[in-house]
């Protein structure tokens, strides 16, 4: 079984603890596995326990591996958000829409297909 779909496995049968516990292990032990999708993973599950200082860690670590990572840059916007920092958050947003422009545009409530963002 693969190391993601083990954590994957024990995330569905409400083992979040034990599998961050044993996934930041794996990661941390000489960085086996430490990927930006790892680190993606960890600043997920550190955000559903409510552990900002974890989640940020983990977001900044995959930016680290992966600079353009539209996945970290929501991880750390949503971090950045919760420690009412709004000005970050709302930079790594904007980044996130460079790097995977959305093809709907909202203005005052309404939306139209296949415009662009407008910010």
């Amino acid at each position: 079984m693969k190391m993601r779909d083990r954590y994957k496995q024990m995330l569905s049968r409400g083992r979040l603890p034990q599998a961050m516990s044993e996934l930041e292990q794996a990661c941390v032990s000489a960085g086996v596995g430490c990927t930006a999708s790892v680190c993606n993973m960890l600043a997920d599950m550190s955000f559903h326990c409510l552990d900002l200082k974890k989640a940020g860690f983990w977001s900044a670590k995959a930016l680290e591996i992966q600079p353009d990572s539209v996945t970290a840059l929501h991880h750390a916007a949503l971090v950045a958000w919760n420690l009412q920092e709004s000005q970050a958050a709302m930079e790594m947003v904007r980044k996130c829409l460079v790097i995977q422009p959305r093809s709907y545009t909202f203005r005052q409530g309404t939306r139209s297909k296949n415009a662009t963002f407008v910010g």
